[in-house]
């Protein structure tokens, strides 16, 4: 609760300072890594712009919760519009493939098709600093299926090259990530 208060904070903040016109990147690559709950979650994705609006995204990921392993592979759509000249909704639809490996004793693996939808925003809080919080719906094994929210807080170190880190909970885990990103556009 303490975070999201600080979250909060920081987002009430961010909207009543004045920040010059956002340019939102929806072409990029990157990576992150995540810690949550007693997984390690490594991924690897990237979005492709198909015109002012809409788009492509993919992405492979790996988690390893104590000899529990699964792959993930996403691979969507995605659609961006600006609310204002700092502010841009998104929304995403991704089919999501999950493959399980679990140790011997459990005999339990497996894997699944399901999907992902997410909505969100991007707030500028200005030039080089920029704020994100999105709400996802998971329906896929061997996740618990649910809502989930993220938020966090993303860096530009030059026009391409940008940091973020932030924090996540769904049905299934509750953490932290760390993101580096570079812009194709």
């Amino acid at each position: 609760m303490k975070t999201f208060r600080v979250l909060s904070l920081a987002a009430l903040l961010a909207a009543s300072t004045g920040a010059a016109a956002a340019d939102f990147s929806y072409d990029y690559l990157e990576g992150s890594f995540g810690e949550y709950d007693d997984a390690d979650v490594l991924y690897l994705g990237g979005a492709m712009g198909l015109n002012e609006q809409l788009g492509l995204l993919g992405a492979i990921g790996t988690i390893d919760n104590n000899g529990f392993d699964v792959m993930v592979l996403r691979g969507g759509g995605l659609f961006h519009t600006a609310i204002n000249p700092d502010l841009d909704f998104f929304g995403t639809l991704e089919v999501l493939y999950t493959s399980w490996d679990t140790p011997a004793w459990s005999n339990a693996d497996d894997n699944d098709i399901g999907f992902a939808a997410s909505g969100g925003i991007r707030y500028a809080v200005q030039d080089n600093f920029q704020l994100e919080g999105k709400l996802t719906v998971v329906e896929v094994d061997p996740f618990d299926d649910g809502l989930g929210l993220s938020a966090g807080a993303r860096y530009y170190l030059n026009k391409q090259f940008s940091a973020a880190a932030g924090v996540a909970s769904d049905a299934e885990f509750d953490g932290i990530w760390i993101n580096l990103r570079y812009d194709l556009k």
